[in-house]
């Protein structure tokens, strides 16, 4: 069987070229779309999906990661471009807006949804048949060994999906830690906490794991929303062996539990600051769940088990 994998340009999911099992697959880079707004967007969404179905012609099976507009797309063209090839969708990036997406996303053949709560979107929300959606796990990033993890003191937080910043924002001027924020958003922060809280422009993945690295606590604060967020940065900073805060929303549930990051409520400033609060003042605290983190995710969430979950879609015969 031949695969071809179409991921994303930043390459957080990288599977390997060549023979996997009996199986051959190949792997298409999407080009960036790193600050593409409006039209421009649209565009690159297009173009990309033209390119990417054509390439697919006389392979078995499409699996198109971490993608959005484009997996309507493919629904859409599928018929025209490439009828019989098999598209699995690994990584759904949850469409706000419903009615094209219920109209194209049940011509897919498979999602592999990294948060089980998609399931359930996917099937009351957009009309796909529960049989063609599976949980599986997005896989524990391999960051490079040499990196130097040294703490600086500081609460690290980044993205701009669905962030709930203001809950953060007020748990750290609570606590009156020193943080270093990384987003596109546009944040207020008050006056008592200016002199402490750094804001950054929202960083390329390497550079960003490279602010995280010297972190001495990562804070991940979520809305709490069916549309797509997390789990990278909580995977990454679990990865590193840092003490992660965490909302328990769909998107990070699936991955953590009370031995391997403190999860709490969304919206709850209290509960955010307390957390953040207890585990900077105590470096045995943080050290030992950050130590917890690391061996659970390394554990359970492998790339050989992602790998497995998604190939396991792409043998499933349509029905």
């Amino acid at each position: 069987m031949r695969v071809l994998f179409s991921i994303a340009w930043s390459k957080t999911f990288t599977p390997p070229t060549g023979a996997f099992g009996n199986d051959q697959i190949d792997v298409r880079v999407q080009r960036s779309d790193w600050n593409l707004r409006g039209f421009r967007k649209l565009w690159y969404h297009i173009l990309e999906t033209l390119r990417i179905l054509r390439a697919a012609r006389g392979c078995d099976t499409l699996v198109l990661c971490t993608v959005s507009v484009e997996a309507i797309l493919a629904g859409a063209l599928k018929p025209l471009i490439c009828p019989g090839t098999r598209i699995v969708c690994f990584d759904l990036l949850m469409p706000r807006r419903n009615w094209p997406a219920r109209w194209f996303l049940p011509r897919l053949d498979a999602f592999a949804c990294i948060r089980s709560g998609d399931i359930e979107t996917l099937v009351h929300r957009l009309g796909v048949s529960r049989e063609r959606c599976s949980f599986v796990p997005f896989p524990c990033p391999e960051l490079d060994s040499e990196t130097d993890h040294q703490e600086g003191g500081y609460v690290y937080a980044a993205g701009s999906s669905y962030r709930d910043w203001p809950t953060l924002i007020d748990a750290v001027a609570q606590t009156k830690c020193p943080a270093i924020f990384s987003t596109s958003d546009i944040l207020v922060i008050p006056d008592s906490a200016k002199d402490r809280i750094t804001i950054v422009p929202q960083q390329s993945p390497r550079n960003g794991r490279e602010l995280m690295a010297h972190a001495s606590v990562v804070a991940v604060s979520l809305k709490d929303t069916h549309l797509s967020n997390g789990p990278l940065v909580l995977l990454d900073a679990m990865a590193m062996g840092k003490a992660v805060v965490v909302t328990l929303v769909n998107g990070t549930r699936d991955y953590v539990t009370p031995d391997t990051a403190i999860g709490v409520s969304p919206a709850d400033v209290h509960a955010m600051a307390t957390a953040i609060g207890q585990l900077m003042e105590n470096p045995a605290i943080r050290h030992r769940l950050g130590a917890a983190a690391q061996a659970h995710v390394r554990r359970h969430f492998t790339f050989a088990r992602t790998m497995e979950g998604i190939m396991a879609l792409c043998k499933i015969e349509s029905a």
